[in-house]
């Protein structure tokens, strides 16, 4: 159905497909045939990458960002929004194209210093010190307690 002139916000909610995936994350090969794809599995239209990511720490730096966007009261909701995705979109460039592994606090903090929303440094701190992860933790929580078990869930 298409309608005019109605505005669409699509927001990312933390989910973990697999977390018994490694900490540090997994060579993709290894991951593959751990779970019985074989070693070569990957959607048709993305380049083999190396890394497969235990995406807690990107999630946490999810609720990072909101944190500094609760400083920043110059921000619109959709600016807001929009910084949001571009940290998804960088999550998603880190991992596939450039073999980024964002599951530790390293790789995953590179996102935030890339698009210049803050150092590295101070998220790796972040992350070290437990931050998001309470938050983190209830999200999953909630999504299970509503019969997300993939996604995207809409």
């Amino acid at each position: 159905m298409q309608q005019q002139g109605v505005e669409v916000a699509v927001r990312y909610y933390p989910f973990m497909i697999d977390p018994s995936t490694k900490q540090s994350g997994e060579d993709k090969a290894d991951y593959c045939r751990r779970r019985g794809w074989g070693g070569g599995w990957k959607p048709p239209d993305l380049r083999q990458w190396k890394w497969w990511p235990n995406t807690e720490n990107a999630h946490r730096l999810c609720t990072y960002l909101d944190e500094l966007h609760a400083k920043m009261p110059e921000l619109s909701e959709k600016e807001k929004v929009e910084r949001s995705h571009a940290l998804m979109r960088k999550f998603y460039e880190l991992t596939y194209d450039r073999d980024c592994n964002i599951s530790v606090p390293e790789g995953a903090a590179q996102a935030i210093e890339e698009l210049g929303y803050g150092s590295a440094k101070e998220a790796v701190t972040w992350l070290n010190s437990g931050g998001g992860l309470p938050e983190l933790r209830e999200a999953l929580r909630q999504a299970r307690s509503e019969g997300v078990h993939s996604v995207p869930q809409y």
